[in-house]
């Protein structure tokens, strides 16, 4: 079993078997999931979708498996979100249970996901892009070559987007800097 995060040779990154890869990277999906999502069940779905999409294209990634899932877990989140706007009158008819209180790691997920959201929600002119590089670069931790790998643009644009996405959180929320 292949244990590095990234892998270099192209044709092990080609050859990761599905058990391997998800291994290796269903976590980083995951955090980029729920915190573009901002809902932990549907960040779950996605990760699913996005395994499940990738070892189904007879592409494989020619460097590094984590950017290349990271960009399809994006395409896997517009088109979820594409399909929730079509079914929202039926989503919204489902009744939304709480959690049950308790369990200190539930709560303190809960409410970085309460704050995250609240942030995100409450910056005017905040776009999906310049969310979803925010999002990337500055509460995931990827550099801005990844981020440009998994959104498939170029380090420039991840660049100015995260500044201006940086620019935006600070002047709408002056108190979080």
């Amino acid at each position: 079993m292949n244990t590095s995060d990234s892998v270099a040779d192209p044709a092990t990154a080609a050859a990761l078997s599905f058990t391997e890869a998800y291994d290796l990277h269903a976590d980083h999906v995951f955090r980029f999931a729920v915190a573009r999502m901002r809902n932990w069940h549907d960040a779950q779905d996605v990760v699913a979708m996005t395994f499940l999409q990738a070892y189904g294209l007879k592409h494989r990634p020619e460097a590094s498996a984590r950017p290349w899932l990271l960009g399809v877990a994006s395409n896997v989140m517009r088109n979820f979100v594409r399909s929730a706007r079509r079914y929202r009158d039926v989503i919204d008819r489902i009744p939304h249970y709480e959690l049950p209180r308790g369990e200190p790691d539930i709560e303190a997920r809960l409410d970085a996901e309460a704050a995250v959201s609240g942030l995100l929600a409450s910056t005017p002119g905040l776009g999906t892009r310049d969310r979803e590089v925010l999002i990337l670069c500055g509460a995931l931790g990827y550099s801005y070559q990844e981020a440009g790998e998994a959104l498939d643009i170029p380090v420039g644009t991840v660049r100015s987007r995260f500044s201006r996405a940086k620019r935006k959180v600070r002047d709408a929320h002056p108190t979080f800097v």
